[in-house]
């Protein structure tokens, strides 16, 4: 489960372009323990024992198949049985979170913590429940703490690098990302985010860095040719920008932003008529552009 997130800075036309800083749905995946729990077939074994396995079990098959309303019901009877089982409470929790009852699933992560205050994995889920409220300070407060448990947690370097981002701290954000990436060197969304927080800081030429890095993981990614093409846009890079363009749009033709930005790299190369083309496509599907921009490019 991912928590949606966009940014887009906003230019004057005839100044620059506009990019995806992170790309929507970026958050690290919440973690959970669904896989089968086994009978202890010692003659001690409890009955209660056996009806929360039961439980926990079909709940377990119920998550996977998606009908979670039904998961929450028998993770609740096999708590009912065994209350300090964490594994339940934090399935429970991320049942919840796929129903967007993100208050209810925050509740059982705490319950879960206080039963275990050592597992990393806990932490990192209630972090990510606290980003679904827009919480960032707290959700970082809880990635720290998985982090100070588990120093090589790449999940919890990224979301916590994707916090501070959403909270205009970008260099925190790049030196998380930075981390993530030294734990995990091949994931290109880690270096498309860092990508986009030093272009938010001016740094057109490590954004470029960053982005190159990722088409290179991933060369089937429009954005990462769209957002290297506005940075290169930014340093007057126009013909090369151009190329990056006419590839993002090659593997997305429905980029509106794309035009849009195609469009601003023409106008500055004095293709007015392919400029004004592209500003009206990128019109036609969804862009808000403004009057003035029209005036400016298809007079």
């Amino acid at each position: 489960m991912f928590l949606p997130f966009l940014i887009i800075l906003i230019n004057l036309f005839l100044q620059g372009c506009q990019v995806l800083s992170n790309k929507p749905n970026s958050y690290k995946n919440i973690l959970d323990s669904n896989q089968q729990l086994t009978f202890n077939t010692s003659k001690q074994i409890k009955t209660f024992s056996r009806g929360m396995v039961f439980y926990f079990n079909r709940a377990g098959h119920k998550y996977q198949s998606g009908d979670y309303q039904a998961a929450i019901l028998d993770y609740t009877k096999a708590l009912a049985i065994n209350p300090k089982e964490e594994k339940i409470l934090n399935n429970r929790a991320s049942a919840k979170l796929f129903l967007a009852d993100y208050k209810g699933a925050i509740l059982d992560y705490v319950e879960a913590i206080k039963i275990n205050p050592n597992n990393s994995d806990l932490f990192f889920n209630l972090g990510n429940a606290m980003d679904y409220l827009g919480d960032y300070r707290s959700s970082i407060y809880q990635y720290t703490k998985a982090i100070q448990i588990n120093p090589k947690f790449e999940s919890s370097f990224f979301n916590r690098a994707l916090a501070k981002h959403k909270l205009g701290d970008y260099l925190g954000a790049i030196e998380d990302y930075t981390k993530a990436i030294e734990i995990y060197p091949a994931e290109e969304l880690t270096f498309y985010n860092r990508g986009g927080a030093k272009y938010q800081l001016g740094d057109y030429e490590g954004a470029i860095i960053d982005y190159t890095k990722a088409i290179e993981i991933n060369p089937k990614e429009d954005l990462s040719f769209s957002n290297r093409g506005s940075a290169k846009h930014q340093l007057g890079y126009y013909n090369d920008a151009l190329i990056d363009f006419n590839k993002a749009l090659e593997l997305d033709s429905r980029n509106s932003i794309s035009y849009h930005n195609r469009s601003a790299v023409n106008f500055r190369l004095g293709e007015f008529t392919k400029a004004c083309r592209d500003l009206r496509k990128a019109d036609s599907l969804g862009f808000e552009v403004l009057a003035i921009d029209f005036e400016a490019v298809c007079k």
